[in-house]
C-alpha cells in the first residue's frame, strides 16, 4: 500500500508544505551567520520548522505517579507557549 501510495502522489502536484516532514527539503543555512562559538545557532538554523526531540530527567526520586504530575504540567505548560509536545515513558 505505501509504494502504491508514493507512486500515486509522484504525479500529483504537492505543495512543499503538505508534505512530510521527512520529505521535504531542508532550509538553507547561510554559513557567513554562524558563530562557531555559538552552537545552539547551528542547531536553530538546521532545525526551522522540523521537529526536534528533547530529553529531561526529573530529579530526586519521585515515583511513577509523581513523574507523570511533573512532565504533565511541563507539557500544558509548553503547549500554553504554542509548542505541541508529546511525553514518553524510558527507563
Amino acid at each position: 500500500m505505501a509504494r502504491l501510495l508514493e507512486q500515486w502522489e509522484k504525479d500529483d502536484d504537492i505543495e512543499e508544505g503538505d508534505l512530510p516532514e521527512h520529505r521535504r527539503s531542508p532550509p538553507p543555512i547561510d554559513f557567513s551567520k554562524v558563530d562557531p562559538t555559538k552552537p545552539e545557532d547551528l542547531l536553530k538554523m538546521s532545525k526551522k520548522g522540523r521537529t526536534l526531540m528533547v530529553f529531561a530527567t526529573v530529579s530526586g526520586d519521585p515515583t511513577e505517579k509523581e513523574t507523570e504530575e511533573i512532565t504533565g504540567l511541563w507539557q500544558g505548560s509548553l503547549f500554553n507557549a504554542n509548542y505541541d509536545v508529546q511525553r514518553g515513558k524510558f527507563r
